[in-house]
C-alpha cells in the first residue's frame, strides 16, 4: 500500500515537472513553480511550511 501511494506522489510530481514551460527564461517564475511542485500532495509538513 505504501509503495502505491509513493508511486502516485512521484507520478504527480513528474507530471507537474513535465508541464513546466521549457522556453520561459524567467528564473523567478521557474523557481516558484518548482517550489509548488515540492509542496504538492504527499509533501512533508516541513516542505509545505517552507517559503
Amino acid at each position: 500500500m505504501a509503495f502505491i501511494e509513493a508511486h502516485r506522489y512521484l507520478r504527480l510530481r513528474l507530471e507537474l515537472f513535465c508541464a513546466l514551460p521549457v522556453a520561459s527564461p524567467d528564473a523567478m517564475r521557474l523557481t516558484r513553480h518548482l517550489r509548488e511542485i515540492g509542496r504538492a500532495e504527499g509533501a512533508t509538513d516541513r516542505a509545505r511550511d517552507s517559503i
